[in-house]
C-alpha cells in the first residue's frame, strides 16, 4: 500500500482534528505544516515531539524544495483560494476544509485549476462523505422517495464574545489586509446542514442542486460586519421547498434538527434526542441510515481522500458540489441587506458571555414549523427574493 505523505495547512482548531486522524491513520505520513501563529498548543505538540517543520504557509514550503501527496487546508476561509492554488500548481491533490473559499467567483478559479492539474480535490462537507448520506442519497437517486417536496433544517449554536475575537476574522467581510472573509453563521460554522440539503438533492453521486430563488432576513445582534442570524427560503426548479434557519445569539443551544419531505416517505434527524438519520414510508415502512456525527463518519473525508490520491478517483464531494452552497451564500453577502434585531430584545448572557435575543428560540422554531418568516425581531423587513444565476 503507497505511503501517502500529507502537508497540512493550519494548526489551530480543527487541524487538531486533522493531527489526530494522521497519527491513527496508518499508511499516512505528515512531512510538514504550515502555520504562522504556530504556539504548539494541545495535541500539537505532536510536531515538534516528531521534528515535523512548520513553515508559514504552502508556497514556502513548496518552494523551498517540499513535495506532498495531499495538502490538507484547515487555515481560515481567507487563504483557502491562494494555499488550494499553490497545491494544485505542485501537483498535489487537496482536501479544503469548509468553505471552499470566500465567494463562488473564486471556486469556479478553483474548478478550472483543479481539473488542469488533474488530481483528487475534496471539500470538507464532512456529511457528504458519510456513509449515513450517501446511502440515503443513493436511495434518492433510485426513486425510492420520489419527488422532493421541502426541505428544511434549524441549529441554534450560541457563541459568545471570544468566539469573534479569538481568531480576529470571523464576522468579517473581509480581513485586515482587505482578503475577502464573509464569515458569518451560514457561510460557516452551520455550513455543512445547508449544504446537505442542497447536496441530497443533487441529481448524480457527485452533484448539488441549486435553487432557483432564494430570500430570507438576516439579522445580527452582535456588532460584526455579516450576521450572526438568518431565515433562509428557496425554491427549486421543480418546485421543492427549502427551509433553513440558524442562530449564534438565541438564549439555547440546540443541536440540528431536519425534515426532509418526500413524495413517498419523509427523512428525519434530530441531534438533541438520537442524532440517527431515519426514514419513515408512506406504506409503513422504516429505514434507519446511520448517525452522521459519529466519529468513524466524519472521518470519512479523510480516508477518502487519502484512498482517492491512491486510486486517482476523485471524491463525490469536491468543488462542483460545493458551488451551490457559495452560490446562495454569495446572495446573502452581496444581495440581502442585514440588518439590526430590535435593540429592546438584545440582552447579554453570562454563559458563554455574549449577546443574545429575547425570544429567538421561539421565533427559529415557529418559522421550522411554518416557513413564516417572522414580523417583530427586526427594525425593517426582509428582503425581497433573488434569483441564483449559477
Amino acid at each position: 500500500m503507497k505511503t501517502v505523505d500529507i502537508f497540512l495547512s493550519g494548526l489551530s482548531g480543527y487541524g487538531d482534528v486533522y493531527l489526530d486522524l494522521i497519527a491513527k491513520t496508518p499508511g499516512v505520513r505528515l512531512l510538514a505544516a504550515a502555520d504562522p501563529f504556530f504556539r504548539a498548543p494541545g495535541s500539537s505538540a505532536f510536531l515538534p515531539f516528531h521534528g515535523i517543520p512548520v513553515y508559514n504557509d504552502p508556497e514556502e514550503y513548496f518552494a523551498s524544495g517540499g513535495r506532498a501527496d495531499l495538502v490538507i487546508i484547515s487555515s481560515p476561509i481567507q487563504y483557502h483560494r491562494q494555499q488550494a492554488e499553490t497545491a494544485l500548481r505542485y501537483g498535489a491533490a487537496v482536501l479544503c476544509e469548509k468553505p471552499l473559499c470566500a465567494c463562488s467567483r473564486d471556486a469556479y478559479t478553483l474548478k478550472e485549476a483543479a481539473e488542469r492539474a488533474g488530481v483528487p480535490f475534496g471539500v470538507g462537507f464532512q456529511w457528504s462523505f458519510s456513509e449515513t448520506m450517501l446511502s440515503l442519497k443513493r436511495d434518492i437517486l433510485s426513486g425510492a422517495f420520489g419527488r422532493p417536496l421541502s426541505l428544511k433544517t434549524l441549529v441554534s449554536w450560541p457563541r459568545g464574545d471570544a468566539y469573534y475575537r479569538k481568531e480576529g476574522w470571523k464576522g468579517k467581510r473581509a480581513d485586515d489586509a482587505g482578503r475577502a472573509v464573509n464569515d458569518s453563521v451560514v457561510m460557516n460554522a452551520t455550513a455543512h446542514y445547508l449544504h446537505n440539503m442542497l447536496f441530497i438533492l443533487g441529481d448524480a453521486l457527485n452533484a448539488s442542486a441549486c435553487p432557483r430563488t432564494i430570500e430570507g432576513l438576516l439579522l445580527n445582534a452582535v456588532p460584526i460586519q455579516t450576521f450572526d442570524t438568518c431565515f433562509i427560503r428557496g425554491i427549486f426548479a421543480d418546485g421543492c421547498r427549502l427551509l433553513f434557519a440558524a442562530s449564534h445569539v438565541a438564549m439555547e443551544r440546540a443541536d440540528p434538527i431536519f425534515e426532509y419531505r418526500f413524495e413517498k416517505g419523509t427523512v428525519f434527524f434530530n441531534e438533541n434526542i438520537s442524532g440517527l438519520v431515519k426514514a419513515v414510508f408512506h406504506d409503513g415502512r422504516e429505514k434507519t441510515y446511520g448517525e452522521p456525527q459519529a466519529e468513524a463518519e466524519t472521518a470519512r473525508k479523510f480516508i477518502t481522500m487519502v484512498d482517492a490520491v491512491r486510486s486517482g478517483i476523485p471524491p463525490v464531494c469536491g468543488i462542483a458540489a460545493s458551488l451551490p452552497h457559495l452560490l446562495i451564500c454569495d446572495v446573502l453577502n452581496y444581495h440581502l441587506k442585514t440588518v439590526p434585531f430590535r435593540g429592546d430584545l438584545v440582552t447579554r448572557r453570562s454563559n458563554p458571555d455574549g449577546y443574545c435575543v429575547t425570544g429567538l428560540n421561539a421565533a427559529l422554531t415557529a418559522f421550522y414549523q411554518t416557513g413564516k418568516l417572522p414580523e417583530n425581531l427586526a427594525v425593517s423587513p426582509p428582503g425581497k427574493a433573488v434569483d441564483i444565476h449559477p
